[in-house]
């Protein structure tokens, strides 16, 4: 991958004590060879806790800086394609919170160039970026298209915002994200068109998954697509009768 020699592929391929803070009773893995499970843990330290509160501080801020740069001649101003509108406002606040404001002076065209490079790999791009601008743009289109919510969740954002109607928006991360009918929102975007796949390899033993036995050293691939349009998981309206496929 990305013309790693073989013999540091090994290197990770040696790896059996998997992602887990305590390493698999037999793997022979010494601590400082843990890659796997390093990886994993700077990825869960930086993206969790207060590490997450500046990363959002800062995401928050760049699209709001970038929409107030969009001239706009009159009161409303009509564009062909929504998406195209905010996938440049998406992936590059989010470059701008994982690497700073300096990076994309340095590589304009980056944004860009991840979008081509995800085009033909997507699943190595998944959570950080060709999974968020989905989300974003499915979010924006179903608040669009449901009036009553789009002043509701309005309502709930302006109660948090930090700065007057007349100057740029600003919130209040850590309230914003304590508010339930957003947090309600988020989540049934993700159920509705977010779906992941799983990907685990049984290295000292077969695994039993239900009444499937997988044979240890291969690989199985799990998507949380059929969870999340299952309704036996999810409570459908106070009736019980609004369709699972509906937002």
């Amino acid at each position: 991958m990305f013309n790693t020699p073989k013999k540091d592929m090994r290197f990770f391929e040696a790896d059996d004590s998997g992602i887990t803070h305590d390493p698999h009773p037999q793997s022979m893995t010494s601590p400082e060879d843990r890659v796997l499970y390093l990886m994993h843990k700077a990825t869960v330290d930086c993206l969790a806790g207060s590490h997450m509160t500046v990363a959002a501080q800062k995401f928050q801020s760049a699209p709001s800086n970038r929409i107030a740069a969009v001239s706009v001649q009159s009161e409303s101003l009509e564009m062909e394609d929504l998406y195209t509108f905010l996938r440049p406002l998406v992936s590059q606040s989010t470059i701008e919170a994982m690497c700073g404001v300096s990076f994309l002076k340095t590589f304009p065209g980056f944004a860009d160039d991840l979008w081509h490079f995800n085009s033909t790999m997507p699943e190595l791009l998944q959570g950080w970026n060709s999974n968020s601008m989905p989300a974003t743009f499915w979010l924006f289109w179903n608040l669009l298209n449901e009036r009553s919510l789009l002043d509701r969740v309005t309502s709930k954002a302006e109660a948090c915002r930090t700065t007057q109607p007349t100057e740029a928006p600003s919130f209040d991360t850590v309230k914003l994200c304590n508010q339930p009918l957003l947090q309600s929102c988020y989540a049934e975007t993700l159920r509705m068109y977010v779906a992941v796949y799983i990907i685990r390899k049984p290295v000292y033993e077969d695994a039993q998954v239900l009444d499937y036995t997988i044979p240890k050293e291969n690989m199985m691939v799990i998507s949380s697509a059929m969870s999340h349009m299952d309704k036996r998981n999810w409570k459908t309206g106070i009736s019980e009768d609004r369709p699972i496929e509906n937002f």
